[in-house]
């Protein structure tokens, strides 16, 4: 973690803080192979210069000094301008790029720098509510506003940071540096926070990415606030729910102030009714089936992480994790002196379907979360008739699998079965005693479905049939509805009981119809 410089020499009335020096910076980016970065951050540098020679002064601003200050390598820049015009401004930035100015009427001309990165050149601005939606704001530039003014429009105080691209010095009229050293997250002025409710799921993801706890009037405000999120359009909110749960290194932590917040009574209902649904405490003496949810999530957090998914694979893994016991508040009962919850996968699934849409989430995505909450059990449950019980689990079984999760895949359902494993507590349980995990607490339903799959090249895609549809047309068999029989006959006959394409084509060929064909390779079954 990078840590402000401090002089006390160049500022008598308190201290200064300072940025890392830039060689310092660039030489970290480097080594860490972000050549992007680093060269657009150099090409910025050579920009304030340009800017500060025609009178004007240049500060990083937002997220990417909170990022710099705590480590975290930016992803991108903000740039806001004080001092020039926009049309100067545009003119000595068409030097390092493209320029547009499609965003000007909100004071911001976009920089399309030659290594790829895009730039927002900000003129400092007030913002004021003047309509619904955060399109309804109201934008007022002025080049000449002081620092602490425009800093007033930012969310929170680690974000209302500011630092001059030529002297590193930090700007911190709100306290930000404080709060980012006691990981506290404060709005940083309550007139300008409510003018857009997204604000309340930003707060939520910081707090799940950067661990920080929320300063009481700001959890009071964003409670306040909290029925306006309905308002916001889904794209944005799926934006900032995207953010928590691939950015966060514990996610829970977000997803349980969300809760603490009542941010999900209106829009998300289906969450606040977990934390209302207990579980039997002999297999979950983590607690309820929130609770059990927030560890599951953090578990499939380290496990994607460890697996280094695509982004879309993260997601999904991610969404079905919270998702996957959404099903258990409307079929949990007591039975026996136990708390059961049968058929809990299955009833998951309209309502997983309910939060995903609310949450603006696209439909792929969708499709394969549905699939992974309505099997969750499986890995686990063909582990125990195959290992522990010592019954035969053909491959079919596994193949048939496969293709009832697909667009999903096994690989991305035995994550979500080790994250629900993972997320049990520490407390034995039953199941630790039966056979799941091995004296080094390895999760062995993962180990062997994911080897039975392999071998019959399932794990990353559905079962491909034994003998294709177009094989059969060739062979002079119609289609219809009847050629899929035949399709999956094939596969239980080669898979089940080790015919041969030899074997299965010339019985079938021996016949006029396929429903003949059909009767005939019944018998060899």
């Amino acid at each position: 973690m990078f840590k402000p410089e401090a002089n006390i020499n160049r500022n008598k009335k308190k201290p200064a803080f300072f940025l890392p020096a830039p060689e310092i910076m660039l030489a970290n980016w480097e080594e860490k192979g972000q050549e992007k970065i680093a060269e657009s951050y150099k090409q910025l540098l050579s920009l304030a210069e340009d800017i500060s020679t025609a009178g004007g002064k240049a500060l990083l601003v937002g997220g990417c000094v909170r990022d710099i200050l705590i480590g975290t390598i930016p992803k991108d820049f903000d740039i806001e301008i004080y001092g020039l015009t926009p049309d100067t401004t545009k003119n000595l930035a068409s030097k390092y790029g493209t320029v547009s100015e499609v965003g000007r009427a909100f004071g911001v001309i976009k920089l399309f720098l030659s290594t790829g990165l895009d730039i927002d050149l900000a003129l400092p601005r007030r913002d004021s509510k003047a309509g619904t939606g955060h399109k309804g704001i109201k934008v007022e530039t002025d080049a000449n506003m002081t620092v602490a003014e425009a800093s007033l429009r930012r969310d929170f105080t680690i974000n209302s940071l500011s630092a001059d691209l030529l002297t590193q010095e930090i700007n911190d009229p709100w306290g930000g540096l404080e709060d980012l050293q006691n990981k506290i997250l404060r709005l940083t002025d309550i007139n300008t926070f409510k003018d857009d409710p997204l604000r309340i799921l930003r707060g939520i993801q910081f707090i799940g990415r950067f661990g920080l706890s929320l300063e009481p009037k700001t959890a009071l405000e964003m409670t306040r606030l909290a029925p306006e999120i309905k308002d916001l359009s889904k794209e944005r909110i799926y934006d900032e729910w995207e953010k928590l749960l691939l950015k966060s290194p514990k996610p829970s932590l977000g997803l349980q102030a969300g809760l603490e917040l009542k941010i999900y009574t209106e829009l998300f209902p289906e969450l606040e009714r977990l934390a209302k649904t207990p579980q039997d405490a002999i297999w979950h003496p983590e607690g309820n089936v929130w609770e059990h949810t927030m560890m599951v999530c953090d578990s499939a957090t380290e496990l994607c992480r460890e697996k280094k998914l695509t982004k879309e694979e993260n997601i999904i893994i991610m969404l079905a994790s919270l998702c996957h016991d959404l099903g258990k508040p409307s079929t949990t009962e007591e039975k026996n002196g136990h708390i059961i919850s049968y058929g809990h996968e299955e009833a998951g699934v309209d309502e997983a379907k309910k939060l995903l849409l609310a949450l603006g989430t696209p439909q792929k995505i969708i499709d394969c979360v549905l699939a992974l909450v309505k099997e969750h059990l499986a890995p686990s449950t063909l582990f125990k008739s195959a290992i522990i019980k010592g019954e035969r689990v053909t491959p079919a079984a596994i193949r048939n699998l496969a293709n009832r999760i697909s667009p999903a895949t096994i690989e991305q359902l035995l994550i979500i079965s080790e994250a629900d494993h993972r997320g049990r507590g520490t407390k034995e349980t039953p199941a630790d005693n039966e056979g799941y995990i091995d004296e080094n607490n390895i999760y062995l339903p993962s180990i062997w479905l994911l080897e039975q799959a392999q071998k019959l090249n399932v794990s990353k895609n559905k079962a491909k049939a034994f003998i294709a549809g177009k094989e059969w047309l060739e062979l002079g068999f119609r289609g219809g509805p009847r050629l899929g029989q035949l399709i999956a006959l094939s596969d239980k006959l080669h898979f089940e009981n080790d015919l041969t394409r030899e074997q299965i084509i010339t019985t079938a060929k021996s016949v006029l119809t396929i429903e003949e064909a059909i009767a005939k390779l019944n018998t060899l079954a």
